[in-house]
Protein backbone atom coordinates (compact mmCIF):
# COMPACT_ATOMS: atom_id res chain seq x y z
CA UNK A 1 0.00 0.00 0.00
CA UNK A 2 2.83 2.44 1.35
CA UNK A 3 4.84 1.76 -2.17
CA UNK A 4 1.28 2.56 -4.51
CA UNK A 5 0.80 5.31 -2.33
CA UNK A 6 4.26 6.64 -3.21
CA UNK A 7 4.19 5.59 -7.13
CA UNK A 8 1.03 7.74 -7.32
CA UNK A 9 2.89 11.05 -5.55
CA UNK A 10 6.03 10.64 -8.04
CA UNK A 11 3.54 10.52 -10.76
CA UNK A 12 1.26 13.14 -10.26
CA UNK A 13 4.76 15.33 -9.01
CA UNK A 14 5.89 14.15 -12.21
CA UNK A 15 2.68 15.41 -14.15
CA UNK A 16 2.13 18.87 -12.79
CA UNK A 17 5.68 19.65 -10.74
CA UNK A 18 8.14 18.95 -13.75
CA UNK A 19 7.29 20.75 -17.15
CA UNK A 20 6.37 23.84 -15.66
CA UNK A 21 8.22 27.02 -16.14
CA UNK A 22 9.18 30.04 -13.07
CA UNK A 23 9.39 33.10 -13.98
CA UNK A 24 13.10 33.25 -12.53
CA UNK A 25 13.98 30.94 -14.80
CA UNK A 26 12.85 33.80 -17.94
CA UNK A 27 14.65 37.11 -15.90
CA UNK A 28 17.68 38.54 -17.36
CA UNK A 29 18.71 39.29 -20.90
CA UNK A 30 18.25 37.07 -24.02
CA UNK A 31 20.04 36.79 -27.52
CA UNK A 32 18.52 35.28 -30.45
CA UNK A 33 21.24 33.24 -31.46
CA UNK A 34 19.55 30.64 -34.13
CA UNK A 35 16.35 31.21 -36.39
CA UNK A 36 14.49 29.07 -39.09
CA UNK A 37 11.41 29.27 -40.69
CA UNK A 38 9.20 26.84 -41.91
CA UNK A 39 6.74 29.25 -44.40
CA UNK A 40 6.53 27.97 -47.99
CA UNK A 41 4.10 30.84 -49.01
CA UNK A 42 6.17 33.38 -48.09
CA UNK A 43 9.37 34.63 -49.91
CA UNK A 44 13.28 33.66 -49.46
CA UNK A 45 13.72 37.61 -49.37
CA UNK A 46 11.43 38.03 -46.85
CA UNK A 47 12.56 35.27 -44.88
CA UNK A 48 16.32 36.47 -45.00
CA UNK A 49 15.12 40.27 -43.80
CA UNK A 50 13.20 38.56 -40.41
CA UNK A 51 16.10 36.20 -40.24
CA UNK A 52 18.56 39.05 -40.15
CA UNK A 53 16.30 41.16 -38.12
CA UNK A 54 15.97 38.17 -35.66
CA UNK A 55 19.84 37.51 -35.09
CA UNK A 56 20.49 41.44 -34.11
CA UNK A 57 17.44 40.80 -31.41
CA UNK A 58 17.98 41.08 -28.00
CA UNK A 59 14.95 40.62 -25.02
CA UNK A 60 15.38 41.88 -21.55
CA UNK A 61 12.94 40.29 -19.27
CA UNK A 62 12.07 41.62 -15.83
CA UNK A 63 11.00 40.38 -12.56
CA UNK A 64 7.95 42.58 -12.48
CA UNK A 65 6.82 41.26 -16.14
CA UNK A 66 8.10 43.94 -18.04
CA UNK A 67 10.50 43.33 -20.78
CA UNK A 68 12.07 45.41 -23.42
CA UNK A 69 13.67 44.04 -27.32
CA UNK A 70 16.19 45.63 -28.92
CA UNK A 71 17.43 44.87 -32.34
CA UNK A 72 19.65 46.72 -35.58
CA UNK A 73 16.27 47.97 -36.30
CA UNK A 74 14.84 49.09 -33.05
CA UNK A 75 17.54 50.42 -31.44
CA UNK A 76 16.31 52.60 -29.22
CA UNK A 77 13.88 49.63 -28.24
CA UNK A 78 10.51 48.77 -27.28
CA UNK A 79 8.58 47.34 -24.57
CA UNK A 80 5.88 46.14 -22.41
CA UNK A 81 5.00 43.32 -20.31
CA UNK A 82 5.14 39.33 -20.42
CA UNK A 83 3.46 36.24 -18.80
CA UNK A 84 4.41 32.50 -19.19
CA UNK A 85 1.13 30.82 -19.21
CA UNK A 86 0.75 26.81 -17.70
CA UNK A 87 0.87 25.66 -21.11
CA UNK A 88 4.53 27.33 -21.78
CA UNK A 89 3.36 29.72 -23.62
CA UNK A 90 5.53 33.45 -23.57
CA UNK A 91 2.83 36.11 -24.53
CA UNK A 92 4.72 39.66 -25.08
CA UNK A 93 1.96 42.12 -25.43
CA UNK A 94 3.93 45.74 -26.47
CA UNK A 95 3.01 49.00 -25.28
CA UNK A 96 4.29 50.73 -28.26
CA UNK A 97 2.91 51.48 -31.64
CA UNK A 98 4.01 48.69 -33.10
CA UNK A 99 1.97 47.38 -35.46
CA UNK A 100 1.43 44.01 -34.06
CA UNK A 101 1.45 44.49 -30.66
CA UNK A 102 1.09 41.08 -29.54
CA UNK A 103 3.35 38.34 -29.95
CA UNK A 104 2.94 34.18 -28.86
CA UNK A 105 5.42 31.67 -28.60
CA UNK A 106 5.71 28.25 -27.49
CA UNK A 107 8.54 27.56 -25.17
CA UNK A 108 9.85 24.36 -26.51
CA UNK A 109 13.16 24.26 -24.50
CA UNK A 110 14.04 26.09 -21.45
CA UNK A 111 17.30 24.44 -19.87
CA UNK A 112 20.60 26.23 -18.31
CA UNK A 113 21.19 29.08 -20.57
CA UNK A 114 19.00 27.88 -23.31
CA UNK A 115 15.70 28.59 -24.84
CA UNK A 116 13.74 27.86 -27.89
CA UNK A 117 10.61 29.62 -28.96
CA UNK A 118 8.50 28.23 -32.04
CA UNK A 119 5.72 30.95 -33.36
CA UNK A 120 2.72 29.67 -34.91
CA UNK A 121 1.47 31.67 -38.25
CA UNK A 122 -1.26 30.04 -38.98
CA UNK A 123 -1.79 29.26 -42.25
CA UNK A 124 1.93 30.98 -43.11
CA UNK A 125 3.61 28.07 -41.26
CA UNK A 126 5.98 28.30 -38.40
CA UNK A 127 9.31 30.09 -37.17
CA UNK A 128 11.75 29.17 -34.44
CA UNK A 129 14.02 30.69 -32.61
CA UNK A 130 16.77 29.77 -30.46
CA UNK A 131 18.15 32.17 -27.65
CA UNK A 132 20.83 32.51 -25.30
CA UNK A 133 20.78 34.28 -21.68
CA UNK A 134 24.08 36.37 -21.51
Amino acid sequence: MKKTILLLVLITISIYGFGQINKEEIVGTWKIIDFSANTPELSPSLINGAKEEALSSVYTFKIDYTFNMTSNYISNGEGGKWEITSEKVLVMIYDSGREQNKEIYQIEILKDNSMKWKQDLEELGTISMTLKKE
